[in-house]
């Protein structure tokens, strides 16, 4: 699945635009009811709503 999302750096630009590609997966026992994959686009929506931020600061 591709979001946009908002990249922030120390060095300039400070912040960039791109778009992230995210696998959406989950770990459920064989004995267990599957997954509804559609929460999943659901939370990822409500971080795009709200602009993904992902910051790359080194120590």
């Amino acid at each position: 699945m591709k979001q946009p999302v908002i990249v922030n750096s120390l060095i300039c630009p400070k912040q960039q635009t791109t778009v992230a590609t995210f696998t959406l997966t989950s770990g459920i026992p064989s004995n267990k009811k599957g997954t509804n994959m559609s929460r999943f686009v659901e939370h990822l929506e409500e971080y795009r709503s709200r602009g993904i931020t992902l910051d790359f600061f080194s120590n």
